[in-house]
């Protein structure tokens, strides 16, 4: 498929890894969260460290309480497992765990992935979920480095009929 195949229509995956696999980055999928019970995935999942789990508060003082792996702009809480498949698939590809003996690996070994879940079990979502989580992944990197991200690229979501706009 797109990491390397045989007619050659592929990124060269293999060949790339043999120079480096990438390098540790946090990579925020807004999407419909991961599968933390793929072991793929779940190790790549990246921590809040600012963050408390189950007391309720937000103590990194984001807006969010207890959004330790992510947040949920469906239903609003940190609970950011995909029940709907896509967003775990996205995740594997971006940086599912190399070298393992399971499953599939993705382009960057070194990636945690930061689930910010807009799409239901459907893949429905609003424009506006999908802003707040934009908002939501540059709210972390401020918090993280202290200074505007450099450089950030936004795919925004594809318009049409599961996507109602506000």
């Amino acid at each position: 498929w797109g990491l390397n195949n045989k007619n050659d229509v592929d990124i060269d995956a293999p060949q790339a890894w043999g120079i480096t696999q990438g390098a540790p980055i946090i990579v925020a999928v807004i999407d419909s969260g991961i599968d933390f019970r793929n072991q793929d995935l779940a190790s790549k999942v990246w921590v809040n460290t600012a963050e408390v789990s189950g007391n309720r508060r937000d103590d990194d003082r984001d807006g969010y309480v207890d959004d330790v792996y992510g947040w949920n702009f469906v239903n609003n809480t940190g609970n950011v497992q995909d029940d709907n498949g896509h967003g775990s698939h996205v995740s594997g590809i971006i940086g599912a765990a190399g070298n393992n003996s399971y499953g599939v690996v993705g382009v960057n070994w070194n990636a945690r992935i930061m689930p910010l879940k807009f799409l239901d079990a459907t893949g429905s979502g609003s424009t506006d979920d999908w802003w707040r989580a934009v908002g939501s992944a540059a709210w972390v990197h401020l918090d993280a480095t202290g200074s505007p991200a450099d450089h950030a690229d936004l795919v925004p979501p594809e318009s049409g009929p599961a996507l109602d706009r506000h």
